[in-house]
């Protein structure tokens, strides 16, 4: 019982205001705007009511414009969102994979590159092929990663230059691809082959070789 005496009140609330906006508040307004159609001829009448429901038709059409452009307005902002609801989606789901890489990459080089000495490496490399060395220069300043780089808190770039001597072009390339194989994850930057003069089949060559370390 009370919530139906309840809900005619809620709609008393602006239903009330309303008609006395309109009609007044003794509906003075309705009783002025009949006594003045009542005392217009009877070509005045329909007049009036001709112009009053064009009027009408107006105002509903104006409603009805204004409703679908809110609709479409509408419409516009819930595809926006879903957009881009949808690339904050992708973007979450990127993150996470460059994430777990991330990871992987760095449990490979705490696993494999603890304690890496560059030139070791190579020279081991060199003996299993049978290559003569001409000496090792010393291993070049180490580097910082850039500061955005998500390495650059616990590892630096380190690189070293490594020569061979009278060794056969297909010497060179087994050993580009035996130092890039491995689980060091080793990168050749740069390489200088220069002819011997007395044997045209043969080279010196450096290798210039990158490596990930940890920071002491």
């Amino acid at each position: 019982m009370e919530a139906q005496e309840t809900s005619p009140n809620r709609y008393q609330q602006w239903l009330v205001p309303l008609r006395t906006a309109i009609f007044g508040r003794q509906n003075e307004r309705l009783e002025f705007i009949m006594d003045s159609y009542f005392k217009l001829p009877p070509e005045g009448r329909t007049g009036a009511l001709v112009g009053g429901f064009a009027t009408g038709l107006l105002v509903l059409a104006g409603l009805v414009a204004l409703y679908i452009a809110a609709l479409g307005s509408l419409q516009g902002k819930l595809d926006e969102a879903f957009e881009a609801t949808n690339k904050l989606r992708e973007a979450h789901t990127a993150h996470a994979m460059n994430k777990q890489k991330f990871t992987e990459l760095e449990t490979k080089l705490e696993g494999a590159n603890q304690g890496l000495v560059l030139i070791s490496v190579l020279e081991t490399k060199a003996k299993e092929l049978g290559l003569a060395t001409s000496g090792f220069p010393p291993q070049l300043p180490t580097t910082d990663f850039p500061a955005g780089n998500p390495l650059a808190a616990k590892y630096q770039n380190a690189k070293v230059e490594f020569r061979v001597s009278n060794v056969s072009l297909k010497k060179i390339a087994d050993f580009v691809i035996a130092v890039e194989s491995t689980p060091h994850m080793l990168r050749v930057s740069s390489l200088k082959v220069k002819s011997l003069y007395q044997n045209k089949l043969y080279f010196d060559a450096t290798f210039e070789v990158e490596g990930t370390v940890a920071k002491r």
